[in-house]
């Protein structure tokens, strides 16, 4: 039987050892490849084994083809007798026997490939065509919900990572699959650019961090499993796994430049949101210009609702996105932010002046003199305010903080 191989080879090689192999004998013959496999090779060769070969079935072809190649590699260790290194050289002579080469050629390993690259492009295409609308992609079930990647995100990495699982990868096309994982990975990038470019004009903080995410979560997940997955299933040597590494590097070249213009537009959203309740300090000049209100007290309702975008994706967002906090996101968002913010500060005190300058002509500028100054002090309120809200620094505030105390300085503050 098979389980009596080794010790037949080990005794006739030392009994041979020292003698030259006469002509006609049997001495110089590979027992191992010419008698135990050639006899197996034939049988599965054989037309009643044809099916065995079938391409119609994918998963049935990769099962038949490793059964292959797992009976090759125990027949191996059998003739190895338990040394590794016999194994491996008799695995090398089944492996490179006529026979064998012959035997895998009939399963046409090309096609069953570009069969599994169809499949996967197909994962890839559906995953990006169920998520065709920000409601169904961006996963926002409250204010308060977790961070997460988003089932688009899931399903692309599910998909990549096929390319090296152990019922899918077959080591005499490994170089494809892994072209596949490249080019897979590239065309994970490219939908996820696509989902930016066709946003809208101002898309939302939300969907925007959520895209971020996926991203990010996609990049990293590929370099953490696939150079490891690839010299697990193929058992590569240290240096072929750092240049699948590389390589992987350079697939996600256009990830790593997208995640960096979705921050950039994360930036602007958070930015913009700011400035939206900003806004609301044109109505500090309706609030005391002939109204008769008295000065005010405490600052505007505005300024909280002004600094809350930047709250609101700290606490929601960039943990998951930054959990270094390696992102000076905080710090540009505040700046700009403030930047903003002082713009319509010094519109709201021109306004003002503009309004004083126009009704004195009609005899009430005492009065308005003193409605000036309730809205320069209410404007002083706020701009502290909303610096204690968002740390900005009252260097980011100086000019409209100068303008105010410029107008207070011309009388009594309560006017």
């Amino acid at each position: 039987g098979v389980a009596g191989v080794a010790d037949a080879v080990q005794r006739e090689r030392r009994r041979t050892a020292s003698r030259a192999a006469a002509p006609g004998s049997l001495l110089a013959v590979d027992l191992l490849v010419e008698g135990v496999w050639a006899a197996v090779a034939a049988a599965l060769a054989s037309p009643d084994m044809s099916g065995l070969f079938d391409l119609g079935d994918a998963s049935a072809a990769h099962r038949a083809f490793a059964a292959t190649r797992g009976f090759l590699g125990g027949l191996a260790a059998v003739a190895g007798g338990g040394d590794a290194a016999v194994a491996a050289h008799a695995k090398k002579r089944l492996l490179a026997c006529p026979r064998t080469k012959a035997l895998e050629e009939k399963w046409n390993l090309p096609v069953y490939f570009e069969l599994v690259r169809g499949d996967l492009v197909k994962r890839v295409d559906d995953a990006f065509a169920a998520a065709t609308s920000d409601d169904a992609y961006v996963l926002i079930g409250s204010s308060d919900a977790l961070a997460a990647p988003s089932d688009l995100a899931e399903g692309l990495i599910g998909a990549v990572a096929r390319c090296w699982a152990p019922d899918v990868v077959l080591a005499p096309v490994a170089d494809k699959f892994l072209g596949l994982a490249y080019e897979l990975a590239r065309k994970g990038a490219a939908g996820f650019a696509a989902r930016l470019e066709r946003g809208p004009e101002r898309p939302g903080v939300d969907a925007l961090a959520q895209l971020a995410l996926d991203v990010t979560a996609f990049a990293a997940h590929l370099r953490a499993a696939l150079p490891v997955g690839f010299e697990v299933a193929l058992d590569l040597a240290l240096r072929d796994a750092d240049a699948v590494a590389a390589g992987l590097d350079d697939a996600l070249a256009d990830a790593d430049a997208l995640l960096e213009r979705i921050w950039a537009s994360v930036e602007t959203a958070v930015v913009n949101a700011c400035a939206d309740h900003a806004r609301a300090v044109k109505g500090v000049n309706a609030r005391y210009h002939l109204t008769g209100k008295p000065a005010p007290t405490e600052p505007s309702a505005y300024v909280a609702d002004a600094a809350a975008p930047l709250e609101a994706f700290d606490a929601r967002w960039a943990a998951a996105l930054d959990p270094e906090r390696a992102r000076p996101w905080r710090s540009a968002c505040t700046a700009r932010a403030a930047e903003a913010y002082e713009t319509l500060a010094l519109d709201a005190l021109d306004h003002a002046a503009k309004f004083e300058e126009v009704m004195a002509k009609r005899g009430n500028a005492d009065s308005l003199r003193a409605d000036s100054r309730k809205i320069a002090l209410q404007l002083r309120l706020d701009l502290a305010a909303f610096d204690d809200a968002t740390g900005c620094g009252a260097a980011a505030l100086s000019k409209a903080s100068a303008a105010a105390e410029g107008v207070l300085a011309r009388g009594g503050e309560g006017g």
